[in-house]
């Protein structure tokens, strides 16, 4: 071996030494990673298990007080009338407001009506009575047909008020609550069928004034409405963004503001086809509405095929 394949070896073995501390430490900490990785998982484990025990634990305090006799709310009154008191005044208009209408509401085809407005945060999940601001109907009181004149979330519905906007009925609503059998969390889903609506503001007018020659009437009479569901679905996404006519913007929603006046073509397939006006006459701090209404023209309802012919 000459001096040359010595002082490599040599060299050889200082660098060994030299990475050897680098390669332990590269160990050491790959460990460290492995270790705090695993102590991470073990406490995302530990908070999932608490949240799975938390709602055990209510769970099982609601079956204990419904055994003990705590009397529940049936789980949903399929008419309003039926609802108790308390309940019905929720959605009932006082006297002093129908006396203040009275001569309006003397002609066919009016009323005055009282619709709530929906809240996602309405209804505690785990409160097996509830929250009481709502009546325990289909829709909660924030939905409404003119037609029936009720509040009940069917096919019926005609028209919603969902967190301030007027919406048609179509929509689907969702809300969770516990039912009266042992307390187990149930979803409930409230849907009116198959309902296409266009609306139309029309500011600050009295219903009085407002006749089948005003330019939004005109509009929605001439309206030919949408005859399957293909054309059902693009309707309303044209609506979604409004059609312009005559200064005035046609929408599948609008916003609900006190002391407006609102035009409406509400049509509920294979039920009922009309135009309506309605004026906001009260807004409430909770979101709720005071609607005076009146039917200005029905056309006998169509059935919405599901294809094209």
């Amino acid at each position: 071996m000459n001096s040359a394949e010595i002082q490599l070896k040599k060299f050889g073995v200082r660098f060994f030494f030299l990475l050897f501390p680098v390669l332990g430490f590269a160990q050491v900490q790959r460990m460290e990673d492995l270790v705090a990785k695993e102590e991470l998982q073990r406490k995302i484990r530990e908070e999932e298990q608490k949240g799975k025990n938390a709602v055990k634990e209510k769970m099982e305090a609601a079956n204990t007080n419904l055994r003990a006799g705590i009397k529940v709310r049936p789980i949903l009154y399929n008419n309003e009338n039926e609802l108790p008191t308390q309940e019905k005044l929720l959605i009932t208009v006082e006297e002093p407001q129908r006396e203040k209408y009275s001569s309006f509401l003397k002609q066919p085809g009016t009323g005055i009506v009282k619709i709530l407005s929906f809240r996602e945060n309405k209804l505690a999940v785990n409160d097996i009575r509830t929250q009481s601001a709502f009546p325990n109907i289909p829709g909660s009181g924030t939905y409404y047909s003119f037609a029936k004149r009720n509040h009940i979330a069917d096919e019926w519905a005609q028209i919603r008020l969902y967190d301030g906007v007027f919406l048609p009925a179509y929509s689907e609503m969702k809300r969770t609550t516990v039912a009266s059998s042992g307390g187990a969390a149930q979803s409930f889903t409230y849907t009116s069928g198959n309902e296409f609506g266009v609306f139309a503001e029309l500011g600050d007018m009295p219903l009085e004034n407002v006749n089948l020659e005003h330019p939004a009437l005109k509009f929605l009479l001439d309206f030919v409405p949408p005859k399957d569901a293909v054309e059902l679905a693009n309707r309303r996404k044209i609506l979604r963004a409004g059609i312009v006519k005559d200064n005035l913007r046609f929408q599948g929603g609008v916003l609900s503001k006190a002391n407006t006046t609102y035009a409406m073509r509400s049509i509920n397939y294979k039920k009922t086809d009309a135009v309506y006006v309605f004026r906001v006459i009260n807004q409430s701090n909770d979101g709720s509405v005071l609607l005076l209404w009146q039917q200005m023209k029905s056309f006998s309802p169509i059935e919405l095929k599901s294809k094209p012919q």
